[in-house]
């Protein structure tokens, strides 16, 4: 995790209700932070702010933002904020809850990272990807829906969520980023969709999975993307062609169910056959 050093503020910066103002470079709009580390309980973000007798809508959450504020319980966001810089919350270890609304379309690196307390968090409807690190380290996170918009999932998104056990895919995916979900042990199953294309390295490492389908679409599936996992006792990949990867995508022996039309080319190619393949059964 990147070290954190708190938010300095600059010659325009207005203090109001214990939060700080910055106008956008738009000149129409303002970004809000904290004044200081001691914030406590319940947060709630205005819709608007008026800066010398002139009313400006809140439409961003600055970079680190509320980072530290370990008294922080919960957090209300106005449906007028369109980004969540990185580190925003980053650090808010009593935060249990917060609700994202649908206007908000950019979630930044490590906007939500070692928000330990944090059990539930409801993604917006348009966001098209979560950035790296975003709710890295939410143990307590137990219950994932990503919306119907998003086509990736940032690198170590939610890695080390030790706690997350239900998670849903959209149908839009495409790539699911290094490490995303990393560490999930209690994750243990998963339907990946139709339209996925690549599986990046480690995404699933260390996960509690015990089967898992490999979509047709995939083109390539990252070194030890799915190492790790103990209690994995299948893999079916409906690949006709072999996606990319290397001989440590799965632990080793594991047993391969594959079209029987693939079945010599997936035991042609070198970094599948370390791998027991065999024709599935429809």
């Amino acid at each position: 995790m990147l070290a954190l050093f708190p938010q300095l503020a600059s010659a325009a910066t207005t203090v109001v209700g214990g939060l700080c103002y910055d106008i956008n470079p738009d000149g129409k709009s303002v970004r809000v932070s904290k004044e200081s580390s001691s914030l406590n309980g319940a947060l709630r973000i205005p819709e608007s702010v008026t800066l010398d007798g002139k009313s400006y809508p809140v439409t961003i959450i600055s970079m680190n933002a509320f980072a530290r504020c370990t008294g922080l319980t919960s957090v209300t966001i106005p449906a007028t904020i369109t980004k969540i810089k990185p580190h925003a919350f980053d650090g808010c270890t009593a935060l249990t809850s917060v609700a994202i609304p649908a206007t908000v379309t950019e979630i930044g690196n490590g906007a939500f990272a070692g928000c330990i307390g944090l059990t539930a968090v409801e993604l917006p409807a348009e966001a098209k990807e979560i950035g790296p690190d975003a709710f890295k380290g939410c143990i307590s996170l137990f219950s994932v829906v990503l919306p119907e918009a998003m086509t990736s999932v940032g690198s170590s998104a939610f890695e080390g969520c030790t706690g997350l056990s239900s998670l849903t895919f959209p149908a839009t995916l495409k790539e699911i980023g290094a490490n995303a979900f990393k560490g999930c042990v209690g994750l243990t199953t998963v339907k990946l969709p139709a339209k996925l294309n690549k599986i990046g390295e480690r995404a699933f490492e260390g996960t509690g999975l015990t089967e898992v389908t490999i979509p047709e679409k995939v083109k390539k599936i990252g070194e030890r993307a799915f190492d790790g996992c103990e209690v994995l006792e299948s893999v079916r990949c409906e690949a006709l062609t072999p996606p990319q990867g290397d001989d440590r995508m799965f632990p080793r022996g594991i047993t391969i169910l594959v079209d029987s039309t693939s079945f010599d080319i997936y035991n042609y190619e070198s970094f599948w056959q370390d791998y027991n393949i065999q024709p599935f059964q429809e």
